[in-house]
């Protein structure tokens, strides 16, 4: 049962890759630097009870993405931007998302490493104005705040460097 579980999961993965790629949609992303942070600690399993070994695998995976992401950051390719911040995460992560007709807004309240039935709450995707006019004001404001670039590749580098 689990490993059909985790085929339809890797099934889905590679078909929204496959739609990416076809489509590369421009991306901007901005991240907190406690979050990474908490990446990085945690790894990809996030919450998930894992082995020593698998643990520091896991470990091993989050970093190599923030270092895939901070190379990223360094080059700046067209359609792809990062943005970091220092403060306080949002209340709860959000994504605008745009075509050439109109503009929607997904709320997701469920972190991506939070076991299935580890909380409630209600998810939503609308295209009411006042609520995607709202949440681009947040947006726009987070990212003037947000440092990218060089500046925050560095950071990130940072983030990455051995304790101690």
């Amino acid at each position: 049962m689990a490993r059909t579980a985790a085929e339809q999961v890797l099934s889905a993965l590679a078909a929204r890759k496959r739609m990416f790629v076809a489509r590369r949609p421009s991306v901007i992303a901005i991240f907190t630097t406690a979050a990474v942070q908490k990446f990085v600690d945690d790894g990809v399993a996030g919450i998930l009870p894992l082995s020593d070994r698998l643990r520091a695998q896991s470990r091993e995976v989050a970093r190599h993405e923030v270092e895939r992401m901070t190379d990223l950051m360094e080059s700046e390719p067209i359609g792809l931007q990062f943005g970091l911040i220092s403060g306080a995460e949002l209340n709860g992560p959000f994504m605008l998302l745009r075509t050439r007709e109109r503009a929607s807004l997904a709320i997701n309240p469920f972190p991506t490493d939070s076991t299935p039935n580890a909380q409630s709450g209600v998810a939503m995707i609308t295209s009411a104005e006042d609520a995607v006019m709202t949440h681009q004001r947040i947006a726009e404001a987070t990212w003037r705040d947000a440092i990218k670039g060089q500046a925050a590749a560095k950071q990130m580098r940072a983030l990455l460097a051995p304790k101690g």
